[in-house]
């Protein structure tokens, strides 16, 4: 009966030990995917800014040529 009663004991502090890893992983996992949104956020970002200026330097290049040919804009 007390080997009963103590392997009982046991089996409850292993299942609250077991709890509460669990409840760390939990935790762990959605901060993780917090975090992988954002980066997944900044990194399109970044990627966008990159597109946006090799965009403006080729409008830029073309309005230089397109301008010479046309007769307006640099001299």
């Amino acid at each position: 009966m007390r080997t009963n009663m103590g392997k009982v004991l046991d089996r409850s502090a292993k299942l609250d030990d077991l709890e509460d890893k669990s409840e760390k992983l939990s935790d762990g996992a959605v901060a993780f995917k917090r975090k992988s949104r954002r980066m997944t956020w900044l990194m399109w970002w970044q990627n966008m800014r990159w597109k946006i200026v090799i965009a403006l330097v080729v409008l830029a290049i073309l309005l230089i040529i397109f301008g010479k040919e046309f007769g307006f804009g640099c001299t």
